[in-house]
């Protein structure tokens, strides 16, 4: 009976995942095209487009995860991609999204020039955007965060710091 529950919860998560994802999408679809209707700077522009491409992103390996056959775990599929264009792209977004909290900057740091890494470059991106999100939740007052990439022996290191309070 026990194993029944898990996998009728498993079920109704995985229905609840794709629902969203699939409601998600035409709203989406519906913000990127007015942004590409607005007469705003083209950095801001940009911004939008980026910010809508990478939730139609995230929309699209829900479905994908959750429509895949019962016990088949469809996983997104890593490339070669250039990090400080990621990384900028997700502090791009928090900068704007962060920009009403006073004293709050978001720095990059980037000491490789143009490194390449094989990445699944959406969950590198959620990743990244959780722990800058982290960081300025817990500020109460001015604070920086730092993102770092740095590389040596054909390692990456991508660091992310902040002065808040800590843990």
């Amino acid at each position: 009976i026990k194993e029944r529950h898990i996998a009728a919860a498993d079920q109704a998560t995985s229905d609840l995942a794709a629902q969203v994802a699939h409601d998600i999408r035409s709203p989406l679809a519906a913000l990127g095209a007015a942004a590409k209707g607005l007469e705003i700077p083209a950095e801001q522009r940009k911004l939008m487009e980026g910010a809508v491409g990478r939730m139609q992103g995230i929309a699209d390996d829900l479905l994908q995860r959750y429509r895949a056959p019962s016990g088949v775990s469809a996983k997104a599929k890593p490339s070669v991609c250039a990090l400080a264009g990621l990384i900028e792209q997700v502090l791009a977004e928090k900068r704007l999204q962060h920009k009403e909290k006073a004293g709050v900057q978001i720095e990059f740091n980037d000491t490789t020039g143009e490194i390449k890494a094989l990445v699944e470059p959406k969950e590198l991106q959620r990743l990244l955007s959780n722990l800058v999100n982290n960081s300025v939740e817990v500020f109460t007052g001015p604070g920086t965060v730092s993102v770092g990439l740095s590389a040596r022996d054909a390692k990456v290191l991508i660091e992310v710091k902040d002065n808040g309070k800590g843990i």
